[in-house]
């Protein structure tokens, strides 16, 4: 909140004390980020990676929890001197299956993370350069900075369709 503050009384102070001059050189643009991200195609495939490698690391999971329920089974049919290997058996695959799920969580999050800063990254370059290109003096994030915005300066769409033809092209 402080720095929105700040932010708002810094653009009072630029209009207020630089006047007529300096705003017909003074050019603003917003771009929503998030809309950008989710409409990129980078993003959707990348979307789909992570659910396709999800899913088969679930079925890895499945045979892991379809091993530990057979065993059970299994523990049920045996006599005591039986049932202590079995249940060190069954242990054995608990804890197996408990280090599967860590794993595939820190991997698949670690994943996601590295996709999210490569494509942010990405996005903000796009907005630099267009910015520098079209001349603009600043552009800012919408997402909690502007309660009104004229259409006319959300640069969100030219922003998207550079990004998804530069990555068609690829």
């Amino acid at each position: 909140m402080r720095s929105f503050v700040a932010f708002a009384v810094l653009i009072v102070f630029i209009f207020n004390n630089v006047g007529v001059v300096f705003s017909e050189t003074f050019k603003i643009g917003y771009v929503n980020l998030g809309k950008v991200f989710d409409e990129y195609e980078k993003t959707k495939e990348y979307d789909k990676t992570l659910e396709i490698k999800g899913s088969e690391k679930r079925k890895e999971r499945d045979k892991l929890v379809n091993d530990i329920k057979r065993l059970r089974d299994e523990l049920e049919l045996l006599s005591d001197k039986g049932k202590e290997d079995k249940q060190t058996q069954i242990d054995s695959k608990v804890t197996e299956l408990k280090r599967f799920d860590t794993d595939v969580r820190e991997e698949l999050t670690r994943q996601r993370d590295n996709f999210l800063k490569e494509i942010i990254k990405e996005i903000y370059a796009i907005v630099e350069e267009y910015g520098q290109k079209e001349k603009y003096t600043m552009i800012i994030r919408s997402e909690g900075m502007i309660i009104y915005g004229d259409k006319g300066i959300d640069l969100t769409g030219q922003i998207t369709k550079i990004l998804n033809e530069r990555y068609k092209k690829k």
